[in-house]
């Protein structure tokens, strides 16, 4: 039973860029004498998606199902694309500063939303670079 259509208000809360990195692991190509192929990463654009900061009440949930520290840098994202646990995200802010996290884990939505996309995902993920 879907009862919402969240896509407007991802839309809403959309900031800049984000960017799914997907890795293909390299092979060998029997057709061409076993020859090694490099693996590569393709990029694909997430839209709508939203990064949003984690609420203080989350961060303390997680910190107890999860059994690890959440911190002031770890993130929700909000989108309609089922993303691999581990997958990277490139954010490209506004100001053109970029920003890279990591799956981490989902929740999924998909029963909520009647929005015509595949199904909302929310995926909690962790900063990977560092500024500081």
């Amino acid at each position: 039973m879907r009862l919402h259509n969240f896509s407007n208000l991802i839309k809403k809360y959309s900031k800049g860029q984000v960017i799914a990195v997907f890795e293909v692991e390299g092979y060998y190509e029997q057709s061409q004498g076993g020859m090694y192929i490099e693996g590569e990463n393709i990029e694909e654009v997430l839209n709508p998606a939203a990064i949003v900061p984690i609420s203080t009440k989350e961060t303390d949930q997680l910190k107890l199902d999860e059994g690890g520290a959440f911190n002031h840098d770890y993130r929700k994202l909000y989108c309609y694309k089922y993303l691999k646990k581990g997958t990277k995200i490139k954010n490209i802010q506004r100001n053109g500063k970029v920003r890279e996290y990591k799956v981490l884990g989902n929740q999924d939505y998909s029963d909520f939303d009647y929005g015509d996309n595949d199904g909302l995902n929310i995926y909690y993920m962790e900063r990977t670079d560092r500024d500081d």
